[in-house]
């Protein structure tokens, strides 16, 4: 980022704003032949850098004192207002399930489904950003009990300057379509054939 001030004689402070991803480079301010000034990375919020300029004096004359003027520029670096995800998983153990649409950060929507056999799921986000928080965190990992039928599960992020976005995904577990018995016995009887729950 290169911003370019031309000094008001009768001003001596100067004020400018950037995006938090520009802030995150270093910056210097430079006063033409005199050394620059270093401000190194920015933080958020305000930043204070003072440029020294040096009058060039009389060559003749070294009894002359140099005037000198410090100016004073103030950056304000704006909080990330980055609410993305950049890993969204679901799964069962070594199994991981497709999610639908595929996952792309700018979606907050999803679905999938189980068979009633996964009874189950551990859900696991990480953000985009280093500043950004999931449910005040810096990443999720959570196992979720699921019911039959529709399970909403529902991460919220939380920007740096405050701003939130949720994602949602919607699990469907299956009914159990297992129409077999277990046992089967008559008290004081033998069953011929044997019970096969298969038959």
């Amino acid at each position: 980022l290169s911003l370019k001030i031309t000094p008001d004689s009768e001003l001596a402070t100067y004020e400018i704003s950037m995006d938090n991803e520009e802030g995150s480079n270093t910056c210097s301010a430079h006063n033409g032949d005199d050394a620059d000034s270093d401000c190194g990375g920015l933080i958020v919020g305000e930043n204070y850098v003072n440029v020294t300029v040096t009058a060039p004096g009389d060559p003749n004359d070294p009894s002359v004192p140099k005037e000198k003027r410090t100016y004073t520029l103030t950056v304000y670096r704006l909080a990330s207002g980055d609410t993305l995800l950049k890993t969204l998983t679901v799964k069962n153990g070594s199994q991981e399930f497709q999610l639908s649409p595929e996952f792309n950060p700018i979606k907050t929507a999803y679905t999938l489904t189980v068979d009633n056999e996964i009874s189950s799921v551990v859900v696991a986000a990480t953000p985009n950003s280093s500043t950004t928080k999931i449910f005040g965190a810096s990443s999720y990992s959570k196992t979720h009990a699921l019911n039959t039928g529709d399970n909403q599960i529902s991460i919220v992020t939380t920007a740096q300057n405050g701003a939130t976005e949720t994602y949602t995904v919607m699990i469907t577990r299956r009914k159990n379509s297992n129409t077999n018995l277990s046992t089967l016995s008559v008290a004081g009887q033998t069953l011929d054939p044997s019970f096969n729950k298969e038959v």
